[in-house]
């Protein structure tokens, strides 16, 4: 039937150039830098697609579109029919290249203000007022470090002050259970080695 011309032949493939030229009216519209047109949401990391009419729209987005269309599918935007469509990873690099900026920024941020800090803490400054909070800053943190060793020591001897207390009550648990077996008080030197050990601890 095309070649008694009684039905119109397709439009021929695109070829690489044809694609190229696609790709970079894409770019000078700068459409990866932009929402997509069917979910409205940035493209970010997810799969592209371009069409042959050079708009770009999520793929899962275009799939979703051509089957509920079906046949009559076209174009969103310019409503271009029996266009083609392949991958495109602008919106992917683009979006690669701004998280990379932003962890640089975090990073060279982050450097700054650590080693502004440390120009803070070492370098004496020359204005009197300045001088004043500088060396107050410095017995401000001596004074923390040294509460902080003394608070670690109470605890250790908060810690042995409750372990003696531990051996005096099961030495007197031992005590009282010796009394309890005999029936009776216990002997006057077993009493006296008992006492004996409980002054030593």
């Amino acid at each position: 039937a095309q070649k008694l011309g009684l039905v119109a032949a397709p439009a021929p493939r695109l070829t690489k150039d044809d694609w190229r030229h696609a790709a970079e009216r894409s770019r000078q519209r700068m459409d990866s830098n932009n929402d997509c047109a069917i979910c409205r949401e940035p493209f970010q990391a997810e799969d592209q697609v371009i069409l042959s009419c050079s708009h770009v729209f999520h793929k899962s987005c275009m799939a979703s579109l051509e089957r509920h269309a079906q046949d009559k599918a076209c174009c969103p935007l310019c409503r271009t029919k029996d266009y083609e469509k392949r991958l495109f990873e602008e919106g992917r690099r683009r979006w690669e290249a701004l998280c990379a900026l932003k962890l640089q920024a975090v990073w060279r941020g982050h450097g700054g203000r650590k080693y502004h800090q440390h120009l803070l803490d070492t370098v004496v400054p020359t204005d009197p007022a300045k001088r004043r909070d500088f060396f107050a800053r410095r017995v401000g943190r001596f004074t923390e470090r040294l509460l902080s060793t003394l608070d670690a020591e109470r605890d250790d001897d908060i810690q042995d002050l409750f372990e003696e207390a531990n051996r005096a009550l099961a030495l007197s648990r031992e005590v009282f259970g010796h009394v309890a077996g005999a029936g009776g008080a216990p002997s006057q030197a077993f009493r006296s080695d008992e006492l004996r050990a409980a002054d030593e601890l």
